[in-house]
């Protein structure tokens, strides 16, 4: 009895400390001292009798996504914003109920921060021709972006000005590999719009044309064309080709 007594008492002091770590937390946040919030989730994590608390992987996420809007920590923002999708993911694969309660009271901020942070980050890097920083910052962003959408939180299956700006980011910076995949994504699925959006057939079909890979040459100068019958890169380009065989 006294055994039993006793294990019941140490729970009740392990849940108590756990409870005051969590307020901790809460409170640095609430006062915006985010690195101080860092070194008291990151220590409340450290406790292996704290692994599995749901709430305190939630206040990781959290706490990390707010140090990807912080343009003092932009270096390790991308670092950052993995950190904190791995968090809120393992919250929900612990307790699905408390995360999406705790995501509710919070409006989903603390997630679409991610989003939104990395886009502008993203966009920052762009502009300033930093394309091989802007490259992995749009990555991660987009791993969010598909995250944010799985779960049925919003945005779309194909996020095109992002897929776009990817795309840009990836010729830019020589990507070959990974230029042909976002351009791909936007072709494949017949994005139109602006004339902007002519860029991904433009750049597949000259890709293929220097492959000499007439088949998918032919492919995206046909789909180029459906959608932006008065361009006029498409229609020469196979002029060339055609010229040369």
């Amino acid at each position: 009895m006294k055994k039993s007594i006793l294990a019941v008492l140490v729970l009740f002091l392990v849940q108590l400390a756990s409870a005051q770590d969590v307020k901790k937390v809460k409170d640095l946040l609430a006062q915006n001292k985010t690195a101080e919030a860092k070194t008291a989730i990151d220590q409340m994590l450290g406790n292996p009798k704290n692994q599995k608390n749901a709430e305190a992987w939630y206040l990781k996420g959290k706490v990390y996504s707010a140090m990807t809007a912080d343009p003092a920590l932009v270096a390790t923002a991308n670092e950052n914003r993995a950190i904190a999708l791995d968090a809120f993911k393992k919250a929900s694969e612990m307790d699905k109920n408390m995360a999406a309660t705790l995501l509710t009271l919070d409006q989903y901020q603390p997630v679409y921060n991610l989003y939104t942070s990395g886009f502008q980050q993203g966009a920052n890097e762009y502009n300033a021709e930093k394309y091989t920083e802007a490259l992995p910052t749009f990555k991660s962003t987009g791993q969010v972006g598909d995250y944010i959408f799985g779960q049925g939180w919003g945005l779309y299956k194909l996020d095109t000005t992002l897929t776009y700006y990817s795309a840009l980011a990836s010729m830019n910076s020589k990507n070959t590999e990974d230029a042909v995949a976002y351009c791909s994504k936007l072709a494949d699925a017949n994005v139109g719009g602006g004339t902007e959006f002519a860029t991904p057939y433009r750049y597949l079909a000259k890709h293929y044309y220097d492959k000499k890979d007439e088949a998918n040459m032919m492919k995206y100068i046909n789909a180029g064309k459906a959608q932006f019958p008065k361009d006029e890169y498409l229609p020469l380009l196979e002029l060339d080709y055609v010229r040369e065989k």
